[in-house]
C-alpha cells in the first residue's frame, strides 16, 4: 500500500475469537493498525455485501478522524441511497478511589448526555446540508460493543469508522475500538485515516 501510494486496501476477514485471535492475530487488524491508507474488510461469507448498502453506522467521536469517516459514510450514502446512523458511546469514566466508593451524581450524568446530544444533532444538521438524512444513537455501553450492538439491531450493511492507528504501549494499554469493533461486527467495516495520519 505505501509502495503503490494506495488511497484504500480491500480484504477478506474471519473474525477469528477467543484462542485462535489470540494464537493467530488477525492480518486485517494489524492492517488496520498499521496500514498508511484506509482499509474495508469484508466479512467472510459475503460474498455480495458491497452490491446491497441499505444502512450504513457511522462511529463518531466529535474528533477529526470521526468527522473524516463521517464525511466519507455520507458519500457511500449518495451512491446507494443508505440510510445514515450515527453513534457516539458515551464514555463517563469512573475514577478507582479504593476502599472509598464513588458515585457519579445524576446531574453530571444528564448534563453530559444533553451536550453528547447537541453534537450529535450538528452532526445530524452537517449531514442534511450535504442532501442526506441521518438518526443519531447514543450508548453508554463501550464503544466497540456499543457499536457492534447498533449494527446487529439494524441489520447494518457497513460500519465506517476513523482511526487513530495506536502503536506499542498506548495500544496494549487503551486497545483500538477499530480492531475490536472489526473482530465482532456482524458487517463489513470501513476504517478511514486522517491523512494527518
Amino acid at each position: 500500500a505505501r509502495e503503490v501510494e494506495a488511497d484504500l486496501v480491500v480484504m477478506g476477514t474471519h473474525g477469528h475469537t477467543g484462542l485462535k485471535h489470540v494464537l493467530l492475530g488477525s492480518v486485517a487488524e494489524r492492517t488496520v493498525r498499521d496500514g498508511p491508507c484506509a482499509v474495508l474488510a469484508v466479512k467472510g461469507g459475503d460474498s455480495r455485501a458491497m452490491e446491497t448498502m441499505e444502512r450504513i453506522i457511522v462511529a463518531v467521536d466529535f474528533s477529526e478522524h470521526s468527522d473524516q469517516a463521517l464525511d466519507v459514510a455520507v458519500e457511500f450514502a449518495k451512491q446507494f441511497g443508505a440510510e445514515l446512523h450515527l453513534i457516539h458511546a458515551l464514555d463517563v469514566r469512573i475514577p478507582v478511589m479504593t476502599p472509598y466508593e464513588v458515585v457519579i451524581p445524576t446531574a453530571f450524568i444528564r448534563q453530559a448526555r444533553g451536550a453528547v446530544a447537541s453534537k450529535l444533532d450538528v452532526l445530524v444538521q452537517k449531514v442534511a446540508t450535504e442532501g442526506e438524512t441521518a438518526s443519531s444513537h447514543l450508548s453508554e455501553a463501550p464503544a466497540a460493543s456499543a457499536i457492534v450492538e447498533l449494527a446487529e439491531k439494524l441489520g447494518a450493511n457497513l460500519i465506517v469508522m476513523g482511526t487513530r492507528g495506536h502503536t506499542g504501549l498506548k495500544h496494549v494499554l487503551l486497545g483500538s475500538v477499530a480492531e475490536r469493533t472489526l473482530r465482532h461486527a456482524p458487517c463489513s467495516v470501513l476504517t478511514v485515516k486522517t491523512s494527518s495520519g
